[in-house]
């Protein structure tokens, strides 16, 4: 069975559920939290001011500034645009702004990129209204040159690039991923030319009833251009609702709802389909709704496995952990010595953020294997590393933490959760050492 990258839409603008402005504290919180569930990436959208004819209109923050603060606060999650306007820049600097985001980032950006939506914004901002796919076409035959080759000669009818060199480039010269948002025939055939993933969004309907048509249509389009569909990305950006709050519906579209079996099982539906990847626009946008979707087993095991039967919910984040491994600084033998001692420290923070600790990436196939789960517990973020044998054992105060909360990146300041007593594992846990009180 297929895999496929889960990712979240981060709220961008005045809220479509009660009108309030999503603020940068939250969306950090939000991106952090993400990064520690295991989500793949999270995404910024590129809209300015949305004026419907019918209803009160809509603010957004701006794209560039937004995606480069959440790369900046971030350090395994990949960070993409979905999707970077061409019609609101000229393309000389958006392939500088792109070159920058994946340096800040350390090379983890995805440069989603869209024609742009001509219209009440494009008319409120004095940006072009006309041949929106024409001045596309020109702005990516740009981009394309400096971001693949370093160089751009281009005399357009729109846009000119006159012997223009990218420089400075960032870690991943000539190789940052560009996914392009399609619909149309012409957009379809430039995506199957240049893209690495294509992309569209929800309009009606967060199932395969909308979404089928539209993966025929990008095969037909490969076919066309004399490309392997599967050498494409495909990527879905759809609505659910994993809390019992409601209303998208009436908004964004009919989302995917129910039971978290049943969630699971829409996003596994994609992934049979032939889908890559999935981009999650949550309603509410709130913490809980991300906790509630990351419980379903689609995130928790991902990518989602398909490949992976269901399991108790601490077995599954236990596999969640996996995807996440951070080394300790020394060698193998020296990082056995100091596991148990950290552990035991009470100071588990010593445990993350190896990038900035070591200064080195993380590595695959360490001679020491570490599983970690990150879990709120007494007050602290602890880190819980697994190796030879060695163990945590959870100090939970069970009447102030009634469930585990995942947590990547926040800690709580209550004094009074640090007197913890020792829980009792559930006679069915697959792990002896967390409790399943999720």
């Amino acid at each position: 069975m297929r895999t496929i990258e889960i990712g979240l839409m981060l709220p961008m603008g005045e809220s479509f559920v009660d009108g309030s402005t999503a603020r940068w504290a939250e969306i950090r919180e939000l991106a952090v939290r993400a990064e520690g569930l295991g989500f793949d990436t999270v995404w910024v959208a590129d809209e300015l001011l949305w004026r419907p004819p019918d209803g009160d209109p809509r603010g957004w923050w701006e794209c560039v500034a937004m995606t480069g603060a959440v790369a900046a606060a971030t350090t395994r999650i990949k960070v993409g645009s979905w999707v970077l306007s061409a019609l609101h820049r000229n393309p000389g600097i958006t392939a500088k702004a792109v070159e920058t985001i994946d340096e800040i980032s350390g090379g983890r950006f995805v440069f989603g990129l869209g024609s742009g939506h001509a219209g009440r914004q494009a008319h409120a901002f004095g940006l072009p209204e006309d041949r929106v796919v024409g001045r596309f076409e020109e702005a990516l035959e740009i981009i394309v040159a400096l971001l693949r080759r370093g160089r751009a000669d281009v005399e357009g009818t729109f846009h000119a690039a006159r012997d223009l060199e990218h420089r400075p480039v960032g870690p991943r010269p000539g190789r940052i991923p560009l996914m392009i948002g399609a619909k149309g025939p012409k957009m379809l055939h430039l995506a199957a030319r240049h893209a690495d993933i294509w992309s569209w969004y929800v309009e009606e309907r967060s199932d395969l009833t909308e979404f089928g048509p539209r993966l025929e249509a990008l095969r037909a389009a490969c076919l066309e251009a004399g490309r392997d569909p599967a050498t494409i990305g495909r990527s879905a950006g759809i609505v659910v609702e994993p809390t019992p709050v409601t209303g998208a519906s009436e908004v964004l579209g009919v989302p995917v709802r129910g039971t978290s079996e049943q969630i699971a099982d829409a996003f596994r539906a994609f992934g049979d389909a032939g889908f890559t990847q999935l981009e999650l626009i949550l309603w509410p946008p709130t913490l809980a709704a991300l906790e509630a979707t990351a419980l379903t087993g689609g995130v928790a095991v991902g990518p989602l496995a398909g490949e992976i039967p269901r399991r108790q919910p601490c077995e599954r984040l236990a596999q969640r952990g996996r995807r996440h491994r951070r080394g300790i600084v020394g060698d193998g033998e020296q990082r056995r010595a100091r596991l148990p001692a950290l552990l035991r420290s009470g100071r588990p923070q010593a445990l993350a953020h190896p990038l900035a600790q070591a200064g080195k990436g993380r590595k695959r196939g360490e001679d020491l294997q570490v599983r970690k789960l990150a879990v709120q517990v007494g007050g602290h973020l602890l880190d819980e590393e697994v190796a030879e044998g060695h163990a945590l054992q959870p100090r939970l105060d069970l009447a102030e933490r009634e469930k585990l909360l995942i947590a990547l990146g926040e800690k709580r300041r209550n004094p009074q959760d640090r007197e913890c007593q020792s829980a009792q594992p559930t006679a069915k846990c697959h792990r002896p050492n967390l409790p399943c009180h999720l």
